[in-house]
């Protein structure tokens, strides 16, 4: 079975305009063209998420009939997470948090941010009262039905005890790291570096680039420590590729072996199309000349079932040219 994790749609927490992630996805051709490609190349896609932003990007994108069957199918997994990585400056060094809201905020007041760190049936009544489309309470109830019989929820404490050690033990084996930390925080703990208060705490998402006074040293523990967590998540849905773009993924190719990339996987689709004379399907869905459910009637044929099947007894690290070699 082809499982990818597919972290480009995974939308991440930050503290503004939280909406802009998933309106740039629904926004942009791109995103349209991947997850085409992605139902017809993987028998299941999971979808990292907190507070499950990427809903109303799937259905939108999908339409309600097609967004039910893949989920209910498991062809899509949404595998959620409760806790969230940052950099502590008491001392904590790298910690998980969760965010819990103001009492004095209006208790019927959705709240995208904290719905990260919410139980998974507040999490899905948060998102589907404030986002498009709209939906009828009965609707409404289907799918909360649905999600709760199918998200898949993440070992995040278990995840989280073993990350910090990971990611420091990355940082002080890569001379560039070593070096760069080095050269304000020369002899201090990785727990104790420079560039926070004791009472603040620094929170990253790869959606938000740093501000003017972040400590860029801060952000390279927080960005190793993603990508690992990036590499766990997949280790614990036991997928068999990873994807994502530049705002996921930098460092994980120089220790991700372990699993593949898709984005090897996609081009040697495109190049088979381009050799075969296939219209490329990812296009003719982004631009509305392939409907969602023309897309699961292809998915479903039994010769794009193997075609799943002869990518996966390629490795799972080939490149595009290999793969294409195979044909």
């Amino acid at each position: 079975m082809r499982r990818v994790l597919a972290t480009d749609f995974g939308i991440w927490p930050m503290l503004q305009h939280m909406e802009r992630a998933s309106d740039q996805m629904v926004a942009s051709s791109d995103f349209w063209v991947r997850l085409a490609n992605y139902v017809l190349l993987y028998d299941q896609i999971v979808i990292p998420t907190g507070n499950l932003q990427i809903l109303p990007v799937l259905r939108l994108m999908l339409g309600e009939a097609a967004f039910d069957e893949l989920v209910r199918s498991k062809g899509i997994v949404l595998a959620r997470f409760d806790q969230w990585l940052g950099y502590a400056g008491n001392g904590s060094g790298l910690i998980f948090f969760q965010i819990y809201d103001d009492p004095n905020r209006p208790p019927n007041m959705p709240n995208l941010g904290t719905a990260f760190f919410k139980p998974l049936d507040q999490a899905i009544s948060n998102i589907l009262a404030i986002s498009n489309p709209p939906s009828t309470s009965q609707r409404r109830s289907e799918i909360n039905n649905l999600l709760l019989d199918n998200v898949v929820k993440m070992p995040i404490q278990a995840m989280a005890d073993g990350l910090k050690e990971e990611t420091y033990k990355d940082i002080l084996g890569s001379p560039y790291l070593r070096d760069f930390l080095a050269l304000r925080n020369a002899g201090r703990s990785l727990d104790k570096l420079f560039g926070i208060e004791a009472n603040q705490i620094t929170v990253f998402s790869p959606h938000v680039p740093p501000e003017s006074n972040d400590s860029l040293e801060i952000r390279a523990v927080l960005r190793v420590a993603f990508e690992n967590f990036l590499l766990n998540l997949g280790g614990h849905a036991d997928v068999t590729e990873i994807t994502g773009d530049e705002s996921t993924l930098n460092l994980l190719r120089a220790k991700g072996q372990r699993l593949g990339f898709s984005l090897e996987g996609k081009l040697a689709f495109a190049q088979i199309q381009k050799v075969s004379g296939v219209p490329d399907l990812g296009i003719a869905f982004a631009t509305k000349r392939l409907s969602p459910l023309q897309l699961l009637d292809l998915r479903y044929s039994k010769h794009c079932q193997s075609l799943r099947d002869w990518f996966a007894l390629g490795a799972p690290h080939s490149t595009a040219d290999e793969t294409i070699r195979r044909c």
